[in-house]
């Protein structure tokens, strides 16, 4: 099983994959983890990447999904565009994608206390050309980030019995 947790950065994506993969006894994928230095240095300098510098990024990720599709996996991941959703084995595979929205506002401040701290490498100014390159998925399951990671994860667990994919 895939299960897909996407959105811009500082949407908490990676937390939700994470308290999620635990709920299902499953194993998490940080897509961040997938980037190559260069890509990662770009960011850090405050460099928009573009699709040129993303596809590397999905091949590697659609590898591992691959590779891993016997387990169960909850996949942390911008997927930004359709075509990087396709790119990178998450619309092949995906059992279900949710996508993580909520005010611009609320993300740049999560964005400029996680650049404060020094625990990411993409700084708050990047928030803009994240949200210029995102295409809302017309068919995941959109949920509002203004609830706690635990109730989202709630929200995902009901969803996910609801389509029979958790007991």
């Amino acid at each position: 099983m895939l299960i897909v947790i996407m959105g811009v950065s500082g949407s908490g994506k990676s937390y939700v994959a994470r308290l999620l993969a635990q709920e299902i006894d499953g194993f998490f994928v940080e897509g961040d983890d997938f980037h190559t230095q260069n890509n990662i240095e770009k960011m850090q300098n405050g460099i928009s990447l573009q699709d040129e510098d993303r596809w590397p990024w999905l091949s590697a990720i659609k590898d591992y999904l691959f590779e891993h599709s016997n387990k169960t996996l909850v996949l942390a991941a911008s997927l930004l565009k359709e075509s990087h959703r396709v790119a990178s084995g998450v619309r092949a595979c995906a059992d279900r994608i949710y996508f993580l929205h909520g005010p611009k506002e609320t993300i740049t401040e999560r964005l400029h206390k996680r650049e404060q701290s020094g625990e990411h490498f993409m700084p708050a100014s990047l928030i803009d050309s994240q949200c210029a390159t995102l295409e809302e998925p017309n068919d995941a399951v959109t949920i509002s980030i203004q609830d706690t990671p635990e109730m989202i994860v709630a929200k995902i667990m009901k969803d996910l019995r609801g389509i029979g994919l958790c007991p």
